[in-house]
């Protein structure tokens, strides 16, 4: 539906867009849990950790524009598997 030039957005894709963006929490923090970790250990922080991040930041982008996008959601998900892993204890 157009109204006034702009296109209304259904509840379901409300909640989809919600949930790319909390997807993108959850990545963010569990990479910076396990950065912190790292540095706690003097490990240090890898540069990969920081890079991994662009993937669910870019997901997260693209569903907040497209709900239905499959690549958006396919990038989240692979910064969601590389973010868990980094979880200390996991």
């Amino acid at each position: 539906m157009m109204e006034n030039g702009t296109q209304s957005i259904t509840d379901k894709q409300r909640g989809l867009v919600r949930l790319g963006w909390a997807t993108l929490a959850v990545s963010v923090l569990a990479t910076a849990a396990g950065a912190a970790y790292g540095l706690w250990l003097g490990e240090g922080v890898e540069l990969v950790l920081v890079a991994m991040l662009s993937f669910p930041v870019v997901g997260a982008l693209v569903v907040s524009r497209e709900p239905a996008n499959t690549v958006g959601w396919i990038l989240l998900g692979v910064g969601l598997a590389w973010a868990l892993p980094v979880l200390p204890g996991a």
